[in-house]
């Protein structure tokens, strides 16, 4: 497992761990921002970002934009992490509803938040 985040890591470092810690593939982060998957793919390894998509990486992340450019959680952050979880495991749930097909088992969701 890798280190946890620390505030003078490189922002391709961060944006790696975000996505680690929340079991989001590439390819599933690129979409929820919205770029191709080759692109994001060239951010995860160091290269720069042109114009200005932090914000949709920050939500595409479900962090603020504090810990993402900074690799700190703002004040609160335990609750926000909760809230996060929360709605990590209710975006599963709702896929699992939604994806046609034979009736398969609901998904467990871990009881411990964060």
């Amino acid at each position: 497992m890798e280190p946890t985040l620390q505030p003078d890591d490189p922002f391709h470092r961060r944006l790696r761990r975000l996505r680690k810690d929340r079991r989001m593939t590439m390819k599933e982060v690129a979409e929820r921002i919205g770029v191709p998957i080759t692109t994001y793919r060239e951010w995860g390894y160091g290269r720069g970002i042109t114009g200005e998509p932090y914000m949709r990486i920050a939500d595409a992340l479900g962090v603020s934009l504090i810990e993402l450019m900074t690799g700190k959680k703002p004040e609160g952050g335990e609750i926000l992490d909760a809230l996060q979880a929360i709605e990590m495991q209710l975006t599963r749930l709702k896929r699992h509803v939604e994806t046609p097909g034979p009736i398969r088992r609901v998904p467990r969701f871990s009881r411990e938040v964060p």
